[in-house]
């Protein structure tokens, strides 16, 4: 009976032992579920408040950047004026350099001229095989550099076919002309001879005297561009304009800049290859900056092929530079942060693999004990005797330690620099960038830098998301 007891007694402390077992080890995974779910809504939580983060993987690249313009010509031009009245025609190609005493033009006072020269007394003019070819290669150009763009390349070919037909068809005519005078009147016709040597141009616009000074951006307006074109025949007065001279190979071309950052870009004195768009044609022009009061512009000179745009006023032209390759980003990236400029001899455990180093920062608990910190900081540059660190937990004011010495340096000063957040290792490390060209979107930046980027980095898309040492959520 007792033995029974003693059993009885014993299931049932074994039974208690087990039942408060079962009932720890529920509890106990109660607790982890309720902590792991609050871990969970926690981190959703935050995912939900955080604004989402696009990274962008760096590649090699290379950026276009507008460098486009349109230009105003400037040459050393002058007005001739006619002497006497009556129909003009003239006698050299527009564009030809002629010599001191080379015939230019006539004035018939009675009008006969013109119905001597087409009538039979002017006779039949053959064509030699080298007038043919001259006004074959016209032709030929002129279809090779034809563009829908530059219409009016139309009507300035008109008038370089009508001055070649005319020099060679008054080839019978200056080869006769003191029969010519005398067969109508001596008196009648006034034969003008070049005063001076020079290109001539059979037009004006009211742009041959402007100085830089006079320079506006209303001078650019094509809408209120005016050119009067002199033709054969026509009636002239005197003092009436009948042709321009150009005595100098040296022209100009000046355009309008109105971005300050662009402006900038130019150098005083400097040479720069000038792309004429009309032609191709690349020219070296040497830069002036102009600022007189109107407005930024920047005058190219050349030397050289005046007279291959000897009737244009206005040229589109690009600023030739050469391509900038290295690391594409977006500039929404870019962002600028302030660096912690301390001792290089502060700095351990330097490590170029990893872009850091140790430094010894003291530090005060709650009751006033001094105690010593080793912080791993990002290094982002570093010489001889400074290095630029940053780190969320360092600020002005603190003391770092130099290792086995009583020596202590303050963090007192910092340095302005660009840079990108890397997130390769899943949260925002600053790594920063040298940026060698950049365009409205995009930047290209030095690669391969010690402390830099390299291809195939991850970045964040948009710097003003992401703050140093972030959890990257993408």
């Amino acid at each position: 009976m007792a033995r029974k007891d003693t059993q009885k007694i014993q299931n049932i402390k074994s039974s208690k032992t087990l039942g408060g077992g079962l009932s720890f080890g529920v509890g106990l995974s109660i607790v982890i579920l309720v902590i792991f779910t609050f871990y969970v809504f926690f981190v959703f939580f935050n995912y939900l408040r955080s604004k989402p983060i696009v990274a962008f993987q760096v590649n090699v690249g290379s950026i276009s950047e507008s460098n486009i313009y349109d230009g105003l010509v400037l040459r050393n031009e002058e007005i001739v004026k006619a002497e006497s009245a009556g129909n003009v025609n003239y006698y050299q190609r527009e564009g030809e350099w002629v010599a001191v005493g080379d015939l230019i033009y006539s004035v018939d006072g009675s009008g006969k001229l013109s119905e001597y020269l087409s009538g039979a007394n002017a006779g039949d003019v053959e064509l030699s095989e080298q007038d043919l070819n001259i006004v074959k290669s016209d032709i030929s150009q002129f279809l090779k550099d034809y563009d829908n763009s530059f219409f009016d390349s139309v009507y300035n070919f008109k008038y370089d076919l009508q001055g070649t037909t005319l020099r060679i068809s008054n080839l019978n005519i200056l080869d006769n002309i003191g029969t010519l005078q005398s067969g109508i009147s001596s008196s009648a016709v006034n034969v003008n001879y070049a005063p001076k040597s020079g290109y001539i141009v059979y037009s004006t616009d009211g742009y041959e005297d402007i100085k830089e000074s006079d320079i506006n951006e209303s001078l650019f307006d094509k809408d209120n561009y005016e050119k009067i074109q002199f033709t054969n025949n026509s009636l002239v007065s005197p003092g009436d304009d009948v042709y321009k001279r150009i005595s100098s190979e040296e022209w100009s071309i000046i355009i309008e800049v109105k971005d300050k950052a662009k402006l900038a870009e130019f150098a005083e004195g400097d040479n720069y290859d000038i792309r004429l768009l009309k032609s191709n044609e690349t020219l070296k022009g040497k830069a002036e900056i102009i600022n007189n009061g109107e407005g930024d512009f920047v005058k190219f000179t050349f030397k050289s092929s005046m007279v291959n745009y000897i009737t244009d006023r206005f040229l589109e032209l690009e600023v030739v530079k050469e391509n900038e390759t290295g690391l594409k980003i977006p500039n929404s990236a870019i962002i600028e942060r302030e660096l912690f400029v301390v001792p290089v001899e502060y700095c351990y455990n330097i490590s170029d693999t990893s872009g850091t180093c140790d430094v010894y920062v003291e530090k005060y608990d709650e009751d006033g004990n001094q105690t010593v910190k080793i912080v791993n900081v990002n290094i982002c540059s570093l010489d001889e005797t400074e290095v630029l660190i940053e780190d969320p937990s360092l600020e002005i004011g603190n003391y770092l330690i130099m290792e086995n010495s009583d020596a202590k340096a303050v963090i007192s000063k910092t340095q302005t620099m660009i840079g990108v957040y890397n997130i390769n290792k899943g949260y925002a490390e600053f790594k920063p960038i040298t940026i060698l060209a950049q365009n409205e979107e995009y930047a290209i930046v030095r690669s391969n830098t010690t402390y830099g980027l390299r291809p195939y980095d991850r970045i964040a898309s948009d710097a003003s998301n992401v703050k140093e040492n972030d959890l990257i959520y993408e």
